[in-house]
């Protein structure tokens, strides 16, 4: 579980006092403390006196929609404004192309729809706007009898 908290002290060379950092529970009484939210990167285990954890809400999911005006057959731009606490790292808060599917949607970060980011419900976005997908088949040109040519290989 992370956490956020304020150092309350000066008293360490590794931190400043007034200034916000990742908290990671160490037992009961001491914290792993990060500017990264990673406790792989953490600068030291300091006791939790020292720390005033800031609450941090999280806002609510957006209100489920109706979604049919939405064509399933074309893409979208829209953005992306709320995700869940578990894929707030993955998928951060932003642009993306999106496939809609009945109440859901595949998300990628690019128009030609190869960098799939995942599926999410279609209420996390917002800002629907259609968008022109260049086309990825390649058209078969067949030349005429008489153009064709033999080759050889050897």
């Amino acid at each position: 579980m992370t956490l956020k908290g304020t150092c309350l002290t000066s008293e360490f060379s590794t931190l400043v006092k007034g200034e916000n950092y990742f908290l990671f529970p160490l037992g009961e009484t001491h914290y792993y403390v990060s500017i990264f939210d990673s406790i792989n990167s953490h600068r030291g285990a300091y006791q939790k006196e020292h720390f005033r954890v800031l609450s941090e809400e999280y806002p609510p999911e957006p209100p489920k929609g109706d979604y049919a005006h939405l064509d399933r057959s074309k893409v979208y731009q829209a953005e992306l404004i709320w995700r869940t606490k578990g894929y707030a790292s993955s998928a951060p808060l932003g642009t993306y192309f999106i496939e809609p599917r009945r109440t859901h949607c595949a998300f990628f970060k690019d128009i030609e729809l190869k960098q799939c980011e995942g599926i999410f419900p279609l209420h996390w976005f917002v800002n629907f706007k259609e968008v022109e997908q260049k086309s990825t088949s390649q058209e078969i040109i067949e030349l005429p009898q008489e153009q064709w040519e033999q080759l050889s290989l050897f």
